[in-house]
């Protein structure tokens, strides 16, 4: 295993070699780099990102270094490997916040928080479930809405959370997710399926017991035409154009999520699959 601690610049390497330190005891036979070399980072297995500010503080410190911000980015929400900021001697869960909220793999989040303002829904963070959560009730059931902050690839930790304290079944979670499979202004529920390479959806089935039976809204995105383009395409922004498209979906896919929660799944699938922005 090769740990790569990424040093930004030279005043940073004091947290650096602490975090070596502590590293070197953790790896075992494993290697550990201190590292300002992006393809390095690209290529290790666990990233680790030090320093001696508040959490926030540092990953502002790295956006500053497009090469290693980007090679991070790719390693850890794309490839999916693990990643831990260190500050002030502190483990701590790396989140993204809503630095990508405008990106195509954000959509999922654009539903969440279209549904949010249609119900009258104010989301606030609660760290127990790793994420912004709010409710609302809908013909007497109680509605939890959730957007995780971790990262993308950590999505289960939240859902997991939520899901076992209010003993909420698998069968009764919807996911609403970017799918590359679909153009701009499409959307389509369904129920069940793999995770089709979607990092956070392979997380969510890890973590509720390699369960695939919970629901989906597939929010279509489009495909840049080649798999070494899939990576910017989700990590950046769509056109305005394309934007709109995605919104009109959105609230197509609002509108008929009261047929879902009546366990109508037939209606809202035929309904919402027969349009297109």
């Amino acid at each position: 295993m090769l740990t790569a601690i990424i040093d930004y610049e030279s005043g940073n390497l004091h947290s650096a070699e602490k975090a070596f330190q502590r590293m070197a005891g953790e790896v075992g036979g494993g290697e550990v780099v201190v590292t300002g070399d992006a393809d390095v980072v690209a290529r290790a297995d666990r990233i680790v990102l030090p320093g001696d500010g508040a959490f926030p503080a540092c990953m502002r410190e790295l956006k500053g270094h497009s090469g290693l911000y980007d090679a991070m980015v790719e390693a850890v929400e794309v490839q999916g490997r693990p990643f831990l900021g260190i500050c002030v001697g502190m483990q701590l869960m790396a989140t993204m916040g809503r630095e990508y909220e405008d990106t195509r793999h954000n959509a999922g989040v654009w539903y969440v928080d279209a549904l949010a303002r249609r119900q009258g829904v104010f989301l606030s963070e609660d760290k127990k479930y790793f994420g912004l959560t709010g409710t609302f009730t809908f013909e007497g059931e109680t509605i939890r809405l959730l957007v995780p902050t971790t990262f993308m690839n950590r999505s289960g930790q939240a859902t997991a959370a939520l899901a076992n304290f209010f003993k909420i079944p698998v069968t009764q979670m919807l996911v609403a997710h970017d799918e590359l499979d679909l153009p701009p202004g499409c959307a389509r529920f369904k129920q069940g399926g793999g995770h089709g390479g979607h990092n956070g959806l392979r997380d969510i089935i890890s973590k509720h017991g390699n369960s695939r039976d919970f629901y989906r809204l597939r929010i279509g995105i489009g495909h840049p035409g080649s798999a070494d383009r899939v990576t910017p395409h989700v990590l950046n922004k769509p056109s305005q154009a394309d934007r709109d498209l995605i919104d009109r979906a959105i609230d197509e896919a609002v509108y008929h999520t009261a047929d879902m929660l009546r366990g109508d799944l037939n209606g809202a699938m035929n309904r919402l699959n027969g349009f297109k922005a």
